[in-house]
């Protein structure tokens, strides 16, 4: 019985680990998406290889022409300045709340007054609400 309730947390634990590197993973392509132009060209190469073409460490290091050790390395270094710029400007934070704003909307889009959907649909200068698919004003 102890043996199956050990491989049963070893099973959780792993999933739980999945899950928080493909969380990580998913944050680095976002932040990566929204910063790329403020990274050196080595890094932004390094981000486009890592994320694209999902090598290994190993394999980016090679792809680069620096070891192991350098790409990893550089893969750190270049996660820390993504999540520096974001600290700084907050962007990423920015758009995750006025995705949430755009869900609430749809959620009560029935309930609104035509004159607010009106003056919302010409606030929308970015298109970001219609582009979820969220509104359709």
């Amino acid at each position: 019985m102890q043996e199956v309730l050990e491989e049963t947390r070893e099973r959780a634990r792993e999933k739980f680990d999945d899950d928080l590197l493909l969380e990580q993973r998913v944050r680095f392509g976002e932040l990566f998406d929204l910063y790329a132009p403020l990274l050196t060209s080595k890094q932004r190469a390094t981000c486009e290889i890592l994320l694209q073409e999902d090598l290994s460490v190993s394999e980016l290091g090679d792809e680069l022409g620096v070891t192991r050790q350098g790409a990893h390395d550089l893969v750190r270094r270049t996660r820390g300045h993504l999540e520096k710029i974001e600290a700084d400007l907050g962007l990423k934070r920015l758009l995750d709340d006025l995705g949430a704003v755009a869900d609430v909307l749809a959620q009560y889009r029935d309930t609104l007054p035509p004159d607010f959907l009106d003056a919302l649909a010409n606030a929308d200068k970015s298109g970001r609400l219609t582009k979820r698919g969220t509104l359709d004003v």
